[in-house]
């Protein structure tokens, strides 16, 4: 029983490891702008170029203006250097590249080559499905999408032509238009983070829930606010409220003094 305990809790941390290094890898803390978007193109440009001027003309007017000093961006900058390597070399399928990514990162140590073997086949496959969608190409799809969910879920090429039209609509804008289609064929519209849509439209993404981690290990409130802005945790912690759980954390006692009261009246916890 201990053993099969044991498997189950590594089985367990692989996954976690698997989904968060190949859709969430190394998530920016501060990457929210206005309404809970990411940043706007010019401002990706700006990190790219490691221009600080730029990148205060583009977040002009959202929620990070004047909260991301030349420190914060530095970080950002990195960051999204450290992402940007991971993906690459994912994408390069170079274990080398890979390992010398994540130097000093959590992962470091963590992704051996039969595990990095297994994400560069499911970056592999993403990457076959979104080409055969843009290309139109059934048959194409139906060798990407072998072993995944969409192999049991588009069986036929009418099936394949109508989420074809629902990317295309999504991709138009006409977001509506493209849930009814995959509503149609029993398939989970996903939303702008990449992750299937929860019920509710707070549901907390792993990307958010990882910069949301990231504002509290750094006892960040600014990029706290901005990872957390259009999700059910908008507005519940003041600055006071936030540091006392960074604090929390950073001490080892990660329950917070709110948590506290909701145990001694038996209220049901949140992740949060």
């Amino acid at each position: 029983m201990l053993n099969m305990i044991k498997i189950s809790e590594k089985t367990m941390i692989y996954t976690i490891i698997v989904a968060t290094v190949l859709f969430v890898s190394f998530s920016v803390s501060a990457v929210y702008a206005k309404g809970g978007a990411p940043f706007a193109q010019d401002a990706k440009d700006a990190i790219a170029a490691n221009d600080y001027a730029a990148f205060t003309t583009a977040i002009a007017g959202t929620r990070l203006e004047g909260r991301v000093d030349e420190e914060k961006f530095a970080k950002i900058v990195e960051k999204t250097a450290k992402k940007d390597a991971v993906s690459a070399a994912i994408i390069n399928n170079d274990y080398e590249a890979f390992t010398n990514a994540v130097v000093g990162t959590k992962y470091e140590g963590k992704v051996d080559e039969e595990r990095f073997a297994k994400l560069v086949e499911k970056r592999s496959k993403k990457d076959g499905i979104r080409a055969a969608v843009e290309n139109n190409d059934y048959a194409a799809f139906q060798s990407s999408a072998e072993g995944t969910h969409y192999a049991t879920k588009i069986t036929d090429e009418a099936t394949f032509a109508k989420f074809v039209e629902a990317k295309n609509l999504a991709k138009a804008g006409d977001k509506e238009a493209a849930r009814a289609i995959l509503k149609e064929i029993q398939i989970k519209p996903k939303n702008k983070k990449g992750k299937k849509q929860k019920k509710g439209s707070s549901a907390i993404s792993r990307e958010v829930q990882a910069a949301i981690k990231e504002a509290f290990e750094n006892n960040d409130y600014a990029a706290f606010t901005a990872a957390v802005a259009g999700t059910q945790l908008e507005g519940r912690y003041s600055e006071e409220d936030f540091q006392k759980k960074a604090e929390g954390i950073k001490s080892g006692d990660r329950v917070s003094p709110r948590k506290k009261a909701y145990k001694k009246r038996g209220a049901k916890e949140s992740k949060y």
